[in-house]
């Protein structure tokens, strides 16, 4: 995923005369901050703003061109304590 920061498109889309009552932005990496404010500024028609993590999520969801496995992890922390008991001094 790549880390983009997609404001002035949402600006674009928000400000754009038009007669649509709402708009979509789809983006593999995040939006900025304002850029979720004018998604959903008073006056203005609602821009829906999909993110990286949201477009995974639907895609897994949805099971569209993706593929999931669960897999088991172990985390293994070493006894510091312990090994102390064999070191030569």
């Amino acid at each position: 995923r790549q880390a983009d920061h997609a404001s002035e498109p949402v600006l674009a889309v928000a400000k754009t005369p038009s007669s649509y009552q709402k708009g979509l932005l789809v983006t593999t990496g995040t939006f900025t901050r304002s850029a979720r404010e004018e998604s959903s500024r008073d006056g203005a028609p609602p821009v829906e703003l999909v993110d990286g993590d949201d477009l995974c999520d639907l895609l897994k969801e949805y099971e569209l061109g993706v593929r999931t496995r669960v897999r088991q992890v172990e985390d293994i922390d070493l006894d510091t304590d312990f090994l102390k008991q064999f070191e030569v001094i």
